[in-house]
């Protein structure tokens, strides 16, 4: 018995160890998209466009830098591992499980694509919009899909009870 636990726990530490391995891969590509996304802001807005900077870009500069602050935030504190003295008890969570996770992602990408879409034309900050957009829209197709499930049910379950009182030829009948 006590081998199969010892299996059971080398197992788990080495899922632990993947999943530490593969969030930290996770965070470094995001790192990038952010460290470069404001590099390549920094260079051709601040360097050839120089004319045109002003407390706007400024501003949207420091709203974007909120929102991926934010977002990685709210990853990293997920991906934290737990240690029990030296060793490696839980990887801390799958960043790339669907869910915050994937939106906070989400935030990153649509974030760095406005960023850098703000280079060209300040309006490409409505690009942000799109983020409350969608969420509104997934909350209604939920919300409009559990209304549904729960009317379904509720017919379901009044047409069984209408059926109870009935003989077995009848329901057969019925139910045609």
């Amino acid at each position: 018995r006590a081998h199969l636990c010892a299996e059971y726990q080398i197992m788990a530490n080495t899922s632990a160890k993947g999943r530490l391995k593969a969030n930290a891969a996770r965070l470094k590509l995001l790192r990038q998209v952010i460290l470069g996304t404001n590099a390549v802001f920094a260079v051709v807005r601040g360097g050839a466009f120089y004319h045109s900077f002003s407390v706007t870009t400024g501003s949207m500069w420091a709203i974007f830098c909120v929102l991926y602050a934010v977002a990685y935030a709210f990853l990293a504190t997920g991906a934290r591992p737990t240690y029990s003295g030296s060793t490696l008890v839980d990887g801390g969570d799958d960043i790339s499980a669907p869910g915050l996770n994937e939106y906070a992602h989400d935030t990153i990408y649509v974030t760095a694509l406005a960023h850098l879409g703000t280079i060209i034309s300040p309006y490409f900050v409505l690009l942000l919009a799109i983020m409350p957009i969608y969420g509104i829209y997934a909350i209604c197709v939920a919300g409009s899909t559990s209304v549904s499930l729960a009317e379904s049910q509720t017919a379901a379950d009044d047409s069984r009870s209408n059926l109870a009182g009935l003989s077995r030829k009848e329901r057969r009948q019925a139910e045609r």
